[in-house]
């Protein structure tokens, strides 16, 4: 999967609004494919409202309406290597800002821990 995931270009969650399950992305839950996203510094190409649940934009993603992914998918394939290159910087900036706000939160976590004993 690494091997796959490292020579892809996009990641495409393929959650769907009009399905009851994937609703609860919306509120409940994260998915993996976030994980894999900022992980391997791929753009997505999402539904709006999971985009902005999940943090994404239109900086460093491609976001479709519905499910209207055709023109997103015709836009991943003719975009250009300059746009490109900003989109995963936006989405390394993304991952980097997330993984402060973690690590500030596990110092607080373990600061607040260590002074209560």
């Amino acid at each position: 999967m690494q091997k796959e995931l490292m020579g892809a270009d996009y990641i495409l969650p393929l959650l769907d609004p009009t399905i009851e399950a994937n609703r609860d992305y919306l509120q409940f839950l994260t998915t993996g494919t976030k994980q894999l996203i900022l992980g391997f510094r791929k753009p997505c190409i999402i539904n709006e409202e999971f985009a902005e649940a999940l943090g994404f934009n239109s900086a460093n993603s491609l976001i479709y309406s519905q499910n209207f992914i055709y023109e997103q998918m015709k836009n991943a394939i003719f975009m250009d290597e300059e746009e490109y290159s900003h989109m995963t910087e936006k989405i390394k900036e993304l991952a980097n800002t997330l993984e402060q706000i973690s690590l500030n939160n596990l110092k607080e976590a373990l600061y607040y821990d260590f002074a209560k004993n």
